[in-house]
């Protein structure tokens, strides 16, 4: 059983990282990430911290004001483990904006969370279609989706931290499945969401 559930993340997961692009985008029909992710490239050291806008993403919301002022000085203080990005702060990704986490508002975490476009996009490739990721409303697909296979008629809190999961490891510079991005611990964070909803 295990053997499958980590076949399925690690499809999941390769299937999203070429189109991570696009979906990082704020409005992908007028300019795709810049500077651009290679989609087809092996490398991934590009990408996360290493990247200034999947930075902001991955930025915990709290720290985005001060990352967005000096993203060298706040990558370096991140490297250091001075502050710590663990799964005990939201990053910004999973906030709504044009500048993911933005609007967030340190008094009222929970308000805007689970709202942002990445995050939709991600649970929309991974449960109903890559074509319908950046389409709004139904998908109108050519294949049963995973929704429809599976029986699905809404959304749980299981596939919202599913997706979670998925958005951060397809942004990060990490090249393959991992339980830890340093500090940050993917199986804490999914458990979290999960918790919280």
């Amino acid at each position: 059983m295990q053997t499958m559930i980590n076949h399925t993340r690690s499809e999941d997961a390769s299937r999203l990282k070429a189109c991570m692009g696009s979906y990082a985008a704020p409005h992908p029909d007028k300019q795709l990430v810049f500077p651009p992710i290679a989609d087809n490239s092996k490398s991934r050291t590009k990408m996360g911290f290493n990247h200034a806008q999947l930075g902001k993403m991955l930025c915990p919301a709290k720290y985005l004001d001060d990352y967005s002022k000096d993203p060298i000085g706040m990558k370096n203080k991140f490297d250091s483990a001075s502050l710590k990005v663990t799964s005990a702060l939201w990053p910004a990704y999973l906030y709504p904006g044009d500048i993911p986490g933005n609007n967030f508002n340190p008094e009222d975490i929970i308000e805007g969370l689970f709202c942002g476009y990445l995050l939709e996009r991600v649970t929309k490739h991974i449960f109903t279609s890559p074509s319908s990721a950046l389409k709004v409303g139904v998908s109108s697909g050519t294949c049963a989706c995973n929704t429809k296979l599976h029986g699905m008629t809404r959304v749980e809190a299981e596939h919202i931290a599913y997706a979670a999961v998925q958005a951060r490891f397809a942004i990060s510079s990490l090249d393959k499945w991992k339980d830890k991005d340093t500090l940050f611990h993917y199986p804490d964070y999914y458990t979290r969401i999960i918790n919280l909803i």
